[in-house]
């Protein structure tokens, strides 16, 4: 009978809750990536970077200023500008060899893709916080309802083993021990309501969106985690001792940071390697003879000779170099960091899905049985309440690992798809062939 009672209790908090989330609106966490894509300074920050890149593009393909001169020459001493023997009208231009504006033009191309890979970083970095965020703020409300549901059936049953005890039909030991375990998830469920205000400010305050009456909607079946790509991955990397980078992470921005950075590198080289090529100025002019109506005008070409490139080119040269070697180990050095960085987490990862799958098939249903049998077996009297305080517990502390390991997953997850340069809205063009990688 009183498991019925518990039953129905459960059923009412049930149907509440379920009201509930017909009126609260609900928001995905690709929706909540979304809306902080939209809103976050962070998001602003990375645009201005791409802009700021492409500014100093233009500034350093620009040619520089021309040179304006007019000169009178020949004028009588204590007399005006009008009294000239001759005047001079010329314009110059300074311009560097033409075959280095290729390689200028290389040079400020690959700064603006720098930018464009920081800011795709960033963005990336910010995408991981939002998610990790979501998540962990439905881990709070979902650990909520737990305790809540719990603490009903606990304190249902401190009442019922305390009226027994009025009548004479448990001992004081009984009573004390279900009010005590009563209290107990009553303490939990008090530290959870305050954990759930706390991370939905939080969520709200990187989405820029209410989300006090929201209904938070995820499922880690819903994910695309292809654990069987992820194992092929670690098959291949420990079926070869060569440490070069691998598909899996082909594309983490890092990497490709430092490979713009060793592009930009060698550019730099040759540009220290041409500098003897000389500067070119052009200039034309136009003179006047007032005396005799004569008009003349010409053109003049000089070149600026890089004499001393013995010394400051060859230095230059020498910097380029060490810079560019400098480039490629710190390359190397990320590719193994990454790399192994990618390992640790893929084998987390694929041990956190196995647990889960355990849990969801196996333990989670097995403690349900079990605390569900010891009601009835407490109710004809097959089984004493200590038996139904050790079910209980059980079941929730099952159930709250049970979140713990979907936790692990999905943060899990976020990691291996922020190394894999991968955003979360690619997953939704899962369906359609190629790259789905999130582009700079």
């Amino acid at each position: 009978m009183f498991g019925k009672i518990i039953i129905f209790l459960l059923m009412i908090s049930a149907s509440i809750s379920g009201i509930t989330s017909l009126l609260a609106e609900p928001l995905t966490i690709n929706e909540a990536v979304r809306l902080t894509l939209k809103t976050h300074p962070d998001v602003k920050i990375a645009s201005a970077l791409i802009e700021e890149a492409k500014g100093n593009r233009m500034s350093e393909l620009s040619l520089s200023s021309p040179g304006l001169a007019i000169e009178y020459e020949g004028i009588p001493d204590g007399e005006g500008f009008s009294e000239y023997e001759e005047r001079r009208i010329a314009i110059s231009q300074e311009f560097e060899f033409p075959l280095r504006y290729i390689w200028l033009s290389r040079s400020a191309n690959i700064e603006v893709e720098l930018a464009r890979l920081e800011s795709r970083s960033l963005l990336l970095d910010l995408e991981a916080r939002i998610r990790q965020t979501y998540f962990d703020t439905w881990i709070q409300i979902r650990s909520n309802e737990i305790l809540t549901e719990i603490s009903l059936g606990a304190e249902s049953y401190a009442q019922k083993i305390e009226r027994q005890f009025e009548l004479g039909e448990a001992s004081r030991l009984d009573a004390k021990r279900a009010r005590l375990e009563a209290l107990e998830v009553k303490g939990q469920l008090k530290n959870a309501i305050r954990s759930v205000a706390t991370a939905k400010l939080k969520l709200a305050s990187l989405t820029g969106y209410d989300v006090s009456d929201v209904e938070l909607v995820f499922s880690l079946d819903d994910n695309q985690i292809d654990t069987d790509r992820i194992g092929r991955a670690l098959l291949d990397l420990k079926s070869t001792s060569n440490q070069v980078i691998k598909e899996p992470i082909a594309d983490n921005p890092e990497t490709a940071f430092i490979q713009a950075e060793l592009e930009l590198a060698g550019t730099a080289k040759t540009l220290s390697r041409t500098a003897w090529l000389p500067e070119l100025e052009f200039s034309y002019f136009q003179q006047t003879v007032p005396d005799d109506d004569s008009e003349f005008w010409g053109v003049e070409l000089g070149f600026n000779l890089p004499v001393w490139f013995w010394w400051g080119g060859r230095g230059d040269m020498k910097v380029a170099e060490a810079h560019e070697k400098n480039i490629k180990e710190q390359l190397a050095a990320n590719q193994i960091d990454v790399l192994s960085e990618w390992q640790e987490i893929a084998q987390n990862l694929v041990s956190a899905v196995e647990r889960y799958d355990l849990y969801k098939h196996d333990i989670l249903p097995l403690s349900q049985e079990t605390y569900e049998l010891s009601i009835r077996s407490f109710d004809v009297g097959e089984a004493d309440y200590f038996e139904v305080i050790d079910a209980q517990r059980n079941l929730l502390d099952v159930q709250l690992d049970f979140l713990e390991t979907t936790g692990d997953v999905y943060s899990n997850q976020i990691e291996i798809d922020r190394l894999e340069g991968r955003s979360i809205l690619d997953y939704e063009n899962k369906g359609n062939e190629g790259d789905t990688r999130r582009k700079p």
